[in-house]
């Protein structure tokens, strides 16, 4: 750098500048990019890295947690580019991240600038749900969320309609006489929120189309679009790809093609750090297949089922297939049991073939061979249910490699076989896409989609936690939201810990219908301080139970 700048009088010919905010579970990134002198540029590419200080308190600096690269296109004075990232936050400390921004020239290796960038906070926006569903087509989406100005100073904030889906799309502020296209002007003091609502109308086009509302702030002139993702003409998918750095989860994605699904991958290893989604990324989706392939350690974390049984509380339907995710240390056993329908089992009984049972919604009909890469990876479970578990697969000998729950308010289907054993080219019924077609009709929620009309009532449901992580003598402000429904019976506000165990009650009894906010001292029942570490704050009404996660840093 110091080389090139001797040989220009100490001028770069690239300004940098851009912006960085956390927002949920990610670090948001945008850096511009813009030639400002006659120096030529060639070989343009543009770096975002995300850096974290003192990591696990190991004394280490600058140390990369991400990154992002892509070629940009300056050549001519005043050219500019603007490179956008989210990034997922895994596990890093929030408090001590520094983002930077660079370009260089591919051939020679040579940076033309490197650059700060500085961290913007303003306001926070997003839709929760950010995803929704019509799977018949032809139907209406909803999408609702908080707008809170986070800064330091009073705003004003601009809302704009960006409808990219090509179908009909409004949306309204809060305090607007009705929808709308129009852009809105909201100012916002400190702390203060405001109430968003979006809703696309559809055709019978089955694809997943993406609308925006923009929102600008005045004080940081930052602009922020915030998606809506509608499903249409499919129930919403998420496929969760836990196999490691493997490719079994083509067999799955192959057969949900094959079948018209419309679905997202979820990949732990190449995207997600190995983590898998929480709660807030869970949101809004009818169904989530959860599939380890022949990956046999790091199976669905604590964390992963505490956000499946608040998933599935939401009545969202799960399906998972993997035959080592009874032999975990992490193991859940309030997962497996109340969720997915568990009793007992023995691991590992080898299974060569898989036979269905007669008048089953899932395998009526089925016998198919399984084969397996290497002899040792043939490691089904023989699972015995208990009273809300059915079995619903049988192999050669009769052991039970297959269950179906119905659990509170959702459905799951548990494979304690690897579906990769199976011959994906095989005729119908004895196929994957079968299976999963069959499965994913099972576990369908009872009710979708938005019908067409005026506002419908908000279920009930846990909005946001302020600040998250909670440090040290902080109080959390708890944003929830009842039902004209609930709010008419009895209601409990809970911190429980990653085992489900209760911490501290917070409301037994009746909470008013619409917005309540409350607070968590970071205590526990007996008013000690809580250790650091995961806890879940879980609403129960007699409309639904709903939970957020609360991080305590100490």
């Amino acid at each position: 750098m110091q080389y090139r700048l001797d040989q220009t009088d100490w001028t770069s010919p690239v300004a940098i500048d851009g912006h960085y905010m956390v927002a949920g579970s990610e670090v948001q990134m945008s850096a511009t990019f813009t030639k400002d002198t006659n120096d030529p540029v060639a070989n343009t590419r543009a770096y975002l890295l995300v850096l974290e200080d003192d990591p696990d308190n190991s004394g280490y600096l600058h140390i990369v947690r991400a990154a992002h690269e892509q070629n940009i296109s300056i050549p001519n004075l005043g050219d500019e580019a603007t490179v956008e990232h989210n990034f997922v936050i895994a596990g890093w400390d929030t408090e001590d991240l520094d983002c930077i921004a660079f370009v260089q020239n591919t051939g020679t290796r040579e940076i033309y600038q490197a650059a700060h960038i500085e961290m913007v906070i303003d306001f926070e926006f997003a839709f929760d749900p950010a995803v929704a569903s019509v799977p018949e087509g032809n139907g209406t989406a909803e999408f609702h969320g908080f707008c809170t100005n986070i800064g330091e100073a009073n705003d004003v904030l601009t809302f704009a309609l960006d409808n990219s889906s090509g179908w009909t799309a409004e949306y309204m502020v809060e305090g607007d006489p009705g929808f709308h296209t129009d852009p809105v002007v909201v100012p916002l003091d400190v702390g203060e929120s405001v109430e968003v609502w979006m809703r696309v109308t559809t055709d019978s086009d089955v694809r997943i189309g993406t609308d925006y509302v923009d929102v600008t702030s005045a004080v940081s002139t930052r602009t922020q679009s915030t998606p809506g993702n509608v499903f249409n003409g499919s129930p919403a998918i998420m496929l969760v790809d836990d196999d490691g750095n493997r490719a079994d989860e083509l067999l799955v994605t192959a057969a949900l093609t094959q079948s018209g699904y419309l679905f997202t991958d979820w990949d732990t290893y190449y995207d997600h750090a190995s983590e898998g989604p929480g709660l807030e990324d869970l949101g809004g989706y009818d169904v989530v297949i959860w599939h380890t392939g022949w990956q046999t350690l790091q199976l669905l974390t604590p964390e992963d089922q505490a956000a499946l049984m608040a998933f599935m509380d939401n009545d969202g339907g799960f399906i998972l297939s993997s035959q080592s995710y009874l032999e975990s240390d992490d193991l859940d056993p309030i997962f497996a049991s109340d969720y997915l329908g568990i009793d007992t089992w023995e691991s590992s009984v080898d299974s060569e073939q898989g036979v269905g049972i007669d008048g089953d919604p899932i395998s009526d009909g089925m016998a198919f061979g399984l084969t397996y890469p290497q002899f040792w990876w043939d490691r089904s479970d023989d699972v015995t249910p208990n009273a809300i578990g059915t079995v619903c697969m049988l192999n050669e000998v009769g052991s039970r490699i297959a269950l179906r729950a119905e659990s509170r308010a959702a459905r799951s289907v548990f494979y304690a076989f690897s579906i990769n054993g199976m011959d994906d080219s095989a005729p119908d019924p004895n196929n994957p896409r079968t299976l999963l077609e069959r499965s994913i009709e099972y576990v369908m929620p009872s009710s979708q989609g938005v019908e067409d009309g005026p506002v419908v009532a908000l279920p009930s449901a846990l909005r946001a936690i302020e600040p998250n992580p909670l440090g040290g003598g902080q109080a959390a402000t708890l944003r929830l939201r009842l039902s004209e429904h609930a709010a008419a019976g009895a209601a409990r506000l809970d911190v429980v810990d990653l085992n489900g165990r209760l911490v501290r009650n917070l409301v037994d009894g009746a909470l008013p219908a619409g917005i309540s906010t409350l607070t968590w001292d970071g205590r526990d029942a007996r008013g000690n301080a809580v250790g650091a570490g995961v806890y879940y704050i879980r609403l129960t009404t007699t409309e639904n139970s709903d939970a957020i996660k609360a991080v305590v840093i100490r």
